[in-house]
């Protein structure tokens, strides 16, 4: 508070005189403390820190050092935080009267993974035979959502398969994957398609011990 001293003058004869000051004291006290909130979005948590320091003087300005942002000078920030983990947080304050606080805390964030997948399998085929797909998936959180999409509309939800193209083409097969926060990647892969050859041999011989004969093949190249 402020206050306003005075002395009190007893003279030998027991007279009494009260002088007061004409400059008042000050006497402040300040305490630092902020709050924070996030907002989580994929690949990022956006962290936002607000000065909640009191002072009876009022509060001349405030320091922030937060992670590896440092001497931010505004009461409210708002910073970018690219990975999960644990950020240390430092607040000095300092009030108008000159006295200075701090505060530090460490803070416990979370960012939403998101994932990266890409799709394994042959980039050749034939018709009517089998060619495996596997979706191979790379993700600090869980993977919840698998979504494959063939040309011929064929979906399924399963991480590796197999798969056959009955007509020949260039055609492109999409995987979708999605984690429990919500983040999601797509990646493709292009399947060239040729056709199945037809062999036909030779109709069957009878043969003498010790004979030759020529067989032949047709249809394929």
């Amino acid at each position: 508070g402020r206050y306003l001293p005075s002395v009190t003058l007893i003279g030998a004869g027991g007279c009494r005189r009260e002088v007061r000051a004409t400059d008042s004291v000050l006497v402040d006290r300040i305490v630092a403390g902020f709050r924070h909130t996030e907002v989580r979005e994929c690949g990022r948590t956006m962290l936002t820190l607000t000065d909640t320091s009191r002072a009876f003087s009022g509060i001349r300005g405030v320091a922030w050092n937060a992670g590896p942002y440092l001497g931010l000078t505004e009461r409210s920030v708002t910073v970018e935080i690219d990975a999960s983990g644990d950020y240390p947080v430092l607040l000095q304050v300092q009030a108008r009267s000159g006295c200075t606080d701090s505060v530090a805390r460490t803070l416990p964030v979370k960012v939403n993974s998101i994932p990266s997948v890409q799709i394994v399998a042959d980039s050749l085929a034939c018709t009517g035979k089998d060619i495996r797909f596997e979706g191979l998936v790379q993700s600090a959180d869980k993977v919840q959502f698998q979504s494959w999409t063939f040309p011929n509309g064929f979906t399924s939800s399963q991480p590796s398969l197999t798969h056959r193209f009955q007509s020949t083409g260039t055609f492109n097969v999409r995987l979708v994957v999605g984690t429990e926060s919500g983040c999601y990647d797509t990646t493709s892969h292009r399947v060239s398609v040729k056709p199945t050859p037809i062999v036909k041999a030779s109709e069957d011989l009878r043969l003498c011990y010790g004979a030759t004969a020529r067989l032949a093949v047709q249809g394929a190249t």
